[in-house]
Parts: C-alpha cells; structure tokens; sequence
C-alpha cells in the first residue's frame, strides 16, 4: 500500500470539505465519515472553544461520530456544527433515538477575528456547505493553506492555515512497526493528519532557514529545507527561540491579544482501535505540537488532537486495544500519528500565503534571502 495524495483523505471513508467567508477572513473544514466511526479527543491548551467533545470520553454513551467540524470564528464560529447536522440530517445520519436520528458531530473553533471589524460571518451557512462538500469529497484531493478554518489563521508572527499529511506503515501484529512492505504477517496500515495551525508559538528557526518539523520531511513536502549550519551550531536555548520571540514579547505585552491562539488537531487509522486506545493516541500526538511549534500548548492557545477509526469492529470500543494487536502495534500508531501531524503543522504553515494581517513564511523567507543577496553584491564606487 503506498500513499497517494500526502492528505488525510488517503484513509479510507474520510471526506474533507472547505466554506469560506472572503469578505471577513474566516472560515469552516469539515471533516465527514463515510460510515459512524469511533472518536476521542484531548485538548492540550488553556483556551479551548469546543462543542460535544465530551461525548468522546471512553465512559460515554455515545460511542461513535458523523463529523468534525473545525471552525474560525472563536465561540461564534461553533454555530457551524448546526449547519452540518442540518446537512447530515438530510443523509439520515446520526444517533438513532426513538423519534429520528440525532448527528453527532464534534467540534472546535480557533480565534481568527482579526479582519472582523462588523457583521460577523455566517457559520451556520458555512458549515452547511462544508460539509456537504465534504461528503461529496471522499478519497478526493483538497485545497491547504488559507481555506476553511485556516482562512484567517496566523502561526506566531506568520501567516497560518490548512496542512495536511499521511503516511503508510507495516506493523507485526505481535512485534514491531517497520516501514517496510506489509507481508503475510503484517498489517498494513494509514494514517491521515490534519492540522489548522493558528499558534502562539513559532513554526520556524530564528534565522528563517526552516521549519522546526524539517527533518521529518518527505519528498520535500514544505520545501526541502534544511536548518543553516550556524543554526545548528547555536545552543539549544537559541534554537528554540523561535522567529517570532520578538513577536510573542510583543503580544504578551497585549493583554487582549494573548487570548487569540489554538492549533485545531485531527489524526485518523484505517485500522480498528477501541476508543480508549485512540484517546490514547490523540494524547500522545500532542508531542508534535512541541515538535512543530515552540513554544506549544500554552495558556494562550486552545489546542486539541481529535483521534479516529474509520475501520467497524465488532469488539468492545471500552478495551485498550483489541487483543489481536500487541503493544507494540499501539505504540507504532502513537509514533506515526505523531510524526504525520507534525508534517501537517509543517505543510499549514508551508501553504498559508499572505494577507494584509500576516505575512506568510515563504514571502519572510524570499525578503530575508533578497536581503542576504545585496549585501553580497559589490557595490559599484562613484566615480
């Protein structure tokens, strides 16, 4: 099995969809299941704006969704998740009760107000249309960058947005993970990883060489970029200072403007995995935020990992882990559910391009290397 797209929708029954609101620098990502699937979360940040999410704990009655919707807008944006049941209701979809089914369908909004100075966008509407875009989107390619939720995000002192990864590796069922070729008594299995990057922490070096996830690039995904020799020979302390260290003094000597950060977080598996081994997982996925960003998960970012299954099992989804897979197995997915949210965080930054509110990495990095070059240009004497 190999991967075809690099995007979250390579796992199989995962639809992706976008609605945007141009005028006000805001917008919607849906995420829609082909089939109910098994979910947890964990939110890792101090200012979290979400709806449903405890419906996710492994002592709910509930045990499995219909979507996410990831949503800018702050706490208005969370209205998007009625537009998408109204969307999901007309497909029949949701929790059977004795007078209709009921969507179920998470959600987290992050802070991108910035270009909001009336009327506030229609997230009713928008997550009606994204959804419905995503379920007309399944095993489809889609767009990253400033789409959807990450129409109006920023990542420290750069503009934010849309990125996505997958990757595809082999695992013993009783020993462990390679990434070689699955054989007879291996499974083979994918993962996606979608990330709308909206950070108080910078995704970038110092000296805008790379991005903080550069080594674990894959085909030159977020542009083959490597940290610059002085980089690497600075001290850690200088290493993880960050591009934008001046930029977060800045905002921590604003009050009001500390509160306007989260990174939204979705990891999926083709594979079968109860509900507590995916909370598990969306637990330990919060190490690429540390990877991706410096610094990560503070007060001032909302930021959560939702964890998904898109494979039905008839098993009990309160065990840890189905008893046909080993430990080792649940390790591998923690490790590549980690590296591959890494490369989105990465990739959200890589395709963010600029606005009036924030300038993209790739056009701070061209101005820097425009700069570098005229200082090394000879400069012509006056006669």
């Amino acid at each position: 099995m190999t991967r075809r797209l690099n995007l979250l929708t390579d796992v199989t029954g995962i639809g992706v969809g976008h609605a945007d609101d141009e005028a006000r620098g805001s917008g919607v990502t849906a995420i829609c299941c082909a089939a109910p699937m098994l979910a947890a979360a964990h939110c890792c940040g101090g200012a979290p704006a979400t709806r449903e999410t405890d419906l996710l704990y492994e002592d709910g009655l509930v045990e499995r969704i219909d979507a996410v919707l990831l949503c800018g807008g702050s706490a208005f944006g969370l209205a998007a998740a009625d537009g998408a049941l109204e969307a999901l209701e007309k497909h029949n979809r949701g929790f059977a009760t004795r007078t209709g089914r009921v969507p179920i369908v998470p959600a987290a909004a992050l802070f991108d107000l910035f270009e909001t100075t009336s009327k506030r966008a229609d997230y009713r509407r928008l997550g009606r249309h994204a959804l419905e875009r995503a379920h007309a989107n399944f095993a489809q390619n889609f767009a990253l960058g400033n789409v959807g939720a990450g129409r109006g995000a920023r990542a420290g002192e750069f503009k934010g947005g849309v990125g996505s990864a997958s990757a595809t590796f082999s695992c013993n069922l009783a020993g462990d993970s390679t990434t070689s070729d699955a054989t007879a008594t291996n499974a083979a299995v994918t993962v996606g990883a979608l990330a709308v990057v909206n950070a108080f922490g910078s995704p970038a070096y110092a000296d805008l060489s790379a991005l903080r996830a550069w080594w674990l690039e894959q085909d030159d995904e977020f542009g083959g970029l490597a940290p610059a020799q002085d980089t690497k020979d600075t001290s850690p302390a200088e290493r993880m200072a960050g591009a934008s260290s001046s930029h977060r003094s800045a905002l921590l000597a604003d009050k009001k403007a500390v509160r306007e950060h989260t990174t939204l977080c979705l990891i999926a598996f083709d594979c079968a995995l109860s509900k507590s081994a995916l909370k598990r997982i969306a637990k330990a996925s919060t190490s690429a935020l540390a990877i991706a960003l410096h610094p990560s998960q503070t007060l001032f970012d909302g930021d959560i990992v939702f964890a998904l299954s898109t494979a039905s099992s008839s098993e009990s989804s309160h065990e840890f882990y189905s008893p046909a897979l080993s430990p080792a197995f649940l390790q591998a997915c923690e490790q590549h559910a980690c590296e591959t949210l890494a490369r989105a965080i990465a990739k959200g930054v890589w395709y963010g391009e600029s606005t009036p509110c924030a300038q993209s990495f790739c056009d701070a990095r061209r101005e820097r290397d425009a700069q570098i070059l005229h200082r090394k240009s000879p400069r012509k004497k006056s006669s």
